[in-house]
């Protein structure tokens, strides 16, 4: 997986054959960043809710307010270790990263329907990527897939609560991150979303969770510690190129002082951050309640086709996701959200259907039909009903 014949090799004649892979690569970026900018533009229009010192110059920041921030994060997830950074696509390289120093360079096992950020991070820890296969229910990578595809070389399962659908990391005997972006909050078994891995990952945005700016990277194993506070953000590797992730490297490296990031100190910032994880218990319940509110009133039409997640206890639904019956029939659900100003995306491509195709995935289909329900404090009830009524007016449709 993700190995070329000598004569696709850039270097053995036949580079000609790797530019055939740009185009999907900028088409599967293009179609991450519409779904960013659908979240920016909808933030931006309750500007009052997102602060106002992002753009302020850094501030030195005494140690206390780190330190505390530090132990207030390891407290609320339970755990012994943690490293802030700039963003979540920063701490889940800074994780990868860790394991490539103890372990060697191999691959990363990750999502089929995830955001490309995580692919980025893997590419740039220097990591092959693998894609599994995900459950039509919950959209979490699917057990028996991760299995099928986990190798010798394989260094990390990438396990993430994909839409706040909380779910258990495969048992498996490789390290696994915990992608906990999206389960913020939630809890499985009675432990808390943020120590369900080897290695955790958190970041903190106004479109997320949790607000302010930043990531953090969490374990409670000495030994991953020692090598996670080894990896510079300054100072990357080179990342994984082999292969269609051949052309991927210019644009990865345009982005990379985006995409890692130490931490902004700043004083306004630390505070927003403190400020979110004391109201995450309140703001996880009031989108779990829309969550649930969505669910039922679309259990009471049967007839529109619309296969709706199973909730459960213990969930932090960051979006509410469910399948339209067909493709063309989410795509008429979204264009008529957007025509009625209504918050709804359709968030994320296949990953593997522009990387690497697996025809016995079902994850291509799902991603075709699957559309996502915003469910923030920034959603009224009456914007509920709204939503509704214009899902309701779904006509019969094929394709």
């Amino acid at each position: 997986r993700g190995d070329v014949a000598d004569d696709q090799h850039p270097h053995k004649g036949g580079s000609h054959k790797i530019q055939k892979t740009v185009q999907p690569l900028r088409l599967g970026l293009h179609l991450c960043v519409t779904f960013h900018r659908q979240e920016q533009a909808y933030y931006t229009d309750r500007v009052s809710r997102i602060p106002e010192w992002a753009s302020f110059p850094l501030i030195a920041t005494p140690n206390t307010a780190l330190e505390g921030l530090k132990t207030l994060i390891a407290d609320r997830t339970g755990r012994r270790y943690v490293r802030l950074v700039g963003r979540g696509t920063s701490a889940l390289y800074v994780a990868l990263r860790a394991l490539v120093l103890g372990d060697g360079p191999g691959s990363a096992i990750l999502p089929d329907l995830i955001c490309v950020s995580v692919l980025e991070a893997v590419l740039l820890a220097g990591l092959r990527p693998v894609f599994a296969d995900v459950n039509a229910d919950r959209f979490n990578p699917d057990s028996h897939s991760v299995g099928r595809v986990l190798g010798p070389d394989t260094r990390a399962v990438i396990a993430a609560h994909v839409f706040g659908c909380v779910t258990p990391p495969p048992e498996v005997e490789v390290p696994i991150i915990e992608d906990a972006v999206q389960g913020l909050g939630g809890s499985m078994h009675g432990r808390s979303v943020g120590c369900l891995g080897s290695i955790s990952v958190l970041s903190f945005h106004p479109t997320k969770m949790i607000p302010g700016f930043g990531g953090a990277v969490l374990t409670d194993d000495s030994n991953l510690w020692a090598l996670i506070q080894r990896v510079s953000l300054e100072k990357a590797g080179e990342p994984y190129q082999t292969g269609v992730y051949a052309g991927v490297r210019p644009q990865l490296e345009a982005q990379r002082h985006r995409l890692l990031k130490d931490f902004e100190a700043d004083p306004a910032n630390i505070a927003a951050i403190r400020a979110g994880w004391e109201r995450l218990s309140e703001e996880v319940e009031a989108r779990n309640r829309k969550a649930r509110y969505l669910s039922q009133s679309l259990l009471e039409d049967p007839h529109l086709g619309l296969d709706l997640p199973t909730l459960y206890p213990g969930d932090a639904i960051w979006r509410y996701p469910f399948l339209a019956p067909s493709r063309a029939a989410a795509a008429w659900i979204h264009r008529r959200l957007q025509a009625a100003g209504l918050p709804g995306s359709r968030p994320y491509p296949s990953l593997s259907a522009i990387y690497d195709p697996q025809p016995a995935y079902q994850s291509p289909e799902l991603a075709s039909r699957l559309v996502n329900l915003w469910v923030d404090s920034g959603v009224s009830f009456v914007q509920l009903e709204a939503i509704l009524a214009q899902i309701r007016a779904l006509p019969l449709m094929k394709g």
